[in-house]
């Protein structure tokens, strides 16, 4: 359970890293990331309490929780339409990899075996988060995904 939480948190970082990355103008990192957490809390209604389940490494048990991690997936890519898109989620990890090609291939294999669990259909009820990150939680580690919490 402690490695889903840190998969929790991790996936969301590199959201937020990747929507701010893709974010064009002149606004820094910082006020970007800010904007685009702001933007998702406002077009999904979330709460503080989801806000705050999310900084605990917890899956948002709400519906407005679970679209708010969702709609944050979806600005990095790696939802599309509601739908998981492996290739959107090799291009978010991709820097934290920082190269390894042997990584960046265990990625792509692991984002393939997500996508046949996920499947391609569109999900409803902001489910697709939450199967985005069970799936790299149970089989993260068997493709060298093994994540941390040192900074």
């Amino acid at each position: 359970m402690k490695f889903l939480a840190y998969t929790v948190y991790l996936l969301l970082l590199f959201s937020v890293s990747i929507a701010v990355r893709n974010t064009a103008g002149k606004i820094t990192q910082n006020e970007s990331a800010k904007k685009t957490l702001g933007n998702c809390k406002t077009e999904t209604g979330a709460t503080m309490a989801d806000i705050e389940s999310l900084k605990e490494k917890k899956i948002p048990k709400t519906k407005t929780g679970r679209c708010f991690m969702e709609c944050l997936f979806s600005k990095a890519k790696i939802m599309d339409n509601g739908r998981f898109n492996k290739k959107g989620m090799v291009v978010a990890f991709t820097p934290a990899l920082k190269g390894d090609l042997t990584k960046m291939g265990k990625l792509r294999e692991l984002s393939e075996v997500c996508e046949k669990e996920i499947g391609l259909n569109k999900l409803e009820n902001c489910e697709g988060g939450k199967k985005i990150v069970e799936c790299v939680a149970k089989h993260g580690k068997s493709y060298g995904m093994s994540f941390s919490t040192t900074k």
